[in-house]
């Protein structure tokens, strides 16, 4: 991450087959909102065991919510990744 820098989500263009990830249902909606149904989007929250359709921003919580957020997106994230070494 020491190159990433951050950018208004309106300058990201999607490409084909990109899958559209957010965390929050107020994110996925914006993500609709800006880029129509062209692009798969879905909640991180409903990959994960057990599923959790909304994944608050731990910023600013105490270091227990913290790693129970994180836990829930390493979880999430393993299983996307699961089910793109299936498909491959």
């Amino acid at each position: 991450l020491e190159r990433h820098r951050t950018a208004p989500i309106e300058e990201y263009r999607p490409e084909a087959g990109d899958l559209l990830i957010a965390m929050e249902p107020w994110q996925a909606s914006s993500l609709r909102d800006i880029y129509g149904t062209s692009f798969a989007c879905t909640l991180l929250g409903l990959w994960g065991r057990p599923i959790t359709p909304h994944i608050q921003d731990p910023y600013g919580a105490t270091p227990e919510y913290f790693n129970h957020c994180f836990n829930n997106i390493d979880i999430a994230v393993n299983e996307i990744l699961g089910k793109i070494s299936q498909a491959n």
